[in-house]
């Protein structure tokens, strides 16, 4: 496949990438259309900031790490686009990038899978524009917390799904 061929690539709205794809000569044959980005990643690279970045229209994220070892840096979601309703995030550690956003996140649709610490900030900044929330946490410690968070934080809730290490839903 040409992805330079500028008219193939021109209306594409949803893109995944996978892995061995994965190279920054990708990122400049991506268009402006894009909408909803899957990203699978098992060496994730310095250039998924300048992707987010790029895509100012982005309704929908999903980055999974296949190696489970990869932490976002401070600035990777500095620039987060303000149309992003959707971010789905499956074994990486995004949660200090995200904090770090002093604009609003209204982002309507999140799901956590993986270790993360802390879940409970993330649902306390975002809580109150979430309807839909799935959470499969390995870290069953923060359960009660988190529950509680999600009581006095998330008052929009349409689907709710929530699965802790010990393979208790709630």
């Amino acid at each position: 496949m040409n992805l330079n061929n500028s008219k193939f690539i021109s209306n594409i709205e949803k893109v995944t990438l996978e892995s061995y794809l994965w190279r920054p000569s990708v990122l400049s044959t991506l268009t402006s259309s894009i909408k909803h980005l899957n990203i699978h990643l098992s060496d994730p690279s310095k250039f998924l900031s300048d992707l987010i970045q790029s895509k100012p229209q982005l309704l929908s994220l999903t980055i999974q790490c296949l190696n489970g070892k990869f932490s976002f840096s401070n600035d990777t979601f500095k620039l987060f686009p303000n149309s992003l309703t959707s971010i789905k995030f499956v074994y990486c550690d995004f949660l200090k990038s995200l904090l770090n956003i002093s604009t609003p996140l209204k982002i309507k649709t999140l799901k956590v899978v993986g270790k993360i610490k802390g879940i409970t900030l993330l649902i306390q900044k975002v809580g109150s524009y979430l309807e839909h929330l799935e959470l499969d946490i390995s870290s069953a410690s923060d359960k009660y917390k988190t529950t509680e968070s999600i009581a006095n934080y998330c008052d929009k809730i349409k689907f709710l799904c929530i699965s802790f290490d010990e393979g208790n839903e709630l």
